[in-house]
């Protein structure tokens, strides 16, 4: 595996975010997830394809999308709307035929150390683990006003969960031996 190669990681909210991370860190880019706003908002399927398209033309190895399940208390509709959200960037990636794999939040969280929204609502810990790994793209994670970006944060994180369950040797958390995602590495 290429120091090059990048790894990409999506968090699916109108408020998210698309990253592109390559393994050593260095190289990072950033596409907040494009909505439209008709009698409601969704998401723009011309700009989704175009992103989508601009990573195509990167050396992507995996793309990590999260997917996240219902809470106690949400809407019925706004859960809808989320889920196609979910359904119209797989479709994206595969038509670009760029493999991808579903991950749950609680999954990534657990695996980086970083507690659940429950537990940490304003995103403390996460960022915190984001500052201690990525601090020289501590710009894209921060709006013009200093505060946090949430989707563009999970968004990395869910970058440097790949990394570590792709890349790290054996021994480490997960590692490219990890049992729960044999195969889904392509050959070398």
């Amino acid at each position: 595996m290429q120091q090059s190669s990048l790894f990409c990681g999506v968090d699916p909210g109108f408020s998210g975010a698309l990253c592109a991370l390559s393994v050593d860190g260095r190289f990072a880019r950033v596409w907040h997830m494009p909505v439209k706003h008709q009698n409601f908002r969704s998401l723009d399927l011309v700009g989704l394809t175009e992103i989508v398209s601009e990573i195509a033309a990167l050396p992507v190895v995996k793309v990590g999308l999260e997917n996240p399940t219902t809470r106690p208390g949400e809407g019925a509709e706004r859960c809808f709307r989320f889920g196609r959200g979910i359904g119209n960037i797989e479709m994206a990636f595969e038509m670009a035929s760029i493999p991808y794999v579903l991950i749950a939040p609680n999954l990534w969280k657990g695996r980086l150390g970083i507690p659940g929204k429950i537990d940490d609502p304003l995103s403390h810990e996460a960022t915190r683990y984001f500052d201690g790994h990525f601090p020289q793209h501590s710009r894209l994670i921060r709006g013009s006003r200093g505060g946090i970006q949430d989707g563009v944060l999970d968004a990395f994180l869910i970058c440097s969960f790949l990394i570590q369950e792709y890349i790290l040797p054996v021994g480490h958390k997960g590692g490219p031996h990890s049992p729960k995602f044999k195969g889904l590495l392509p050959s070398e």
